[in-house]
């Protein structure tokens, strides 16, 4: 593989959240300026866990993915869905982001796989924002230059869009590169929480 790959634990949002992220957001940002990198609807996700970080070559072997395979799947009874509120438009230094608040219990799942993976053998080194996780966020739109001051100035008037909530009852360990490719994804493993 050529590509950085990552190895993360992530929740993919149901059609119709993605169908309007790519409505209420995509299109009229790409209007703009069509050059950045947006998200297709069905590779926006939410990182719930980062096992290994984006590199190339992939610091993760196969023996690494099963290990981790297997500690998600033990423990899939203890975990519950996941809330999630998506609640407005952000920018990071290289993209866009819906901010997506959840309850305590994203707290909770974060703590639960820190615990299963470092108890299978497996050494994380995705820095994970922090132990008191209540946020995460979408990334749908990668900057490949940078953004002209009109785009920045619309993803501004977004930023206290509302685009609804919804449920992640399903978790997949999944390997892909950095914007989670069609072509890079592949699923590991896939547990359902509750």
């Amino acid at each position: 593989m050529n590509a950085a790959t990552c190895l993360s634990v992530l929740a993919f949002p149901p059609a119709e959240v993605a169908a309007r992220i790519c409505e209420e957001l995509i299109r009229p940002l790409a209007a703009i300026e069509p050059t950045h990198h947006y998200y297709p609807a069905g590779t926006l996700h939410l990182t719930i866990f980062g096992v290994r970080a984006a590199h190339a070559p992939p610091t993760f072997s196969n023996e690494d993915v099963a290990i981790a395979a297997d500690a998600l799947r033990s423990v899939a009874a203890h975990l519950r869905p996941l809330h999630f509120d998506l609640n407005g438009v952000a920018r990071l230094p290289a993209s866009l982001v819906v901010r997506a608040f959840a309850t305590t219990m994203l707290r909770e799942t974060v703590r639960t796989l820190s615990r299963a993976f470092r108890a299978a053998g497996l050494v994380t080194d995705k820095v994970n924002v922090s132990d008191d996780v209540f946020a995460g966020t979408i990334t749908f739109c990668r900057f490949t230059a940078e953004p002209r001051a009109e785009l920045l100035e619309c993803a501004a008037r977004l930023r206290s869009v509302s685009l609804g909530r919804f449920a992640a009852a399903t978790l997949q360990l999944v390997s892909c590169d950095e914007v989670c490719s069609r072509e890079s994804l592949r699923t590991h493993a896939t547990v359902h929480a509750g």
